[in-house]
């Protein structure tokens, strides 16, 4: 079964804002059903049955980070107000100032929300 997974930024993608390049770009919570109670869960882990995070509604930000396997994305979601992958990776701390201060490998551990979004529900954007 699926278990909880965290979100493990490499420093080599990091650096300089190539995350923004090696990763698609931005995407966004897109096509839910609308209507109330309509939102994307962010999961700690890919998989329906593990702890909701956080209810993202249609057109937030996210900024995926890790493919989990072919149905979830492993996500940084962008704070409010933040529109650009700029924006986002300097408020989330995942810019080249702290891509500096990194390992290879490091944990996300904020201070934005991040976790496991099912893929259907996500679109694509170019920043």
């Amino acid at each position: 079964g699926a278990k909880p997974q965290p979100i493990v930024l490499l420093k080599s993608v990091v650096g300089g804002l190539d995350i923004i390049e090696n990763s698609a770009t931005l995407a966004q919570v897109a096509g839910l059903k609308g209507g109330k109670g309509s939102f994307l869960s962010l999961r700690t882990g890919p998989g329906p049955t593990l702890k909701e995070i956080e209810r993202l509604n249609e057109g937030r930000l996210l900024i995926p980070i890790m493919q989990g396997d072919p149905e979830w994305y492993g996500v940084i979601v962008a704070p409010q107000g933040a529109d650009s992958a700029e924006a986002i990776a300097a408020a989330c701390k995942f810019d080249a100032a702290a891509a500096a201060q990194m390992s290879e490998q490091t944990v996300y551990k904020g201070p934005c929300r991040a976790g496991w979004v099912a893929r259907r529900w996500v679109k694509m954007v170019v920043d």
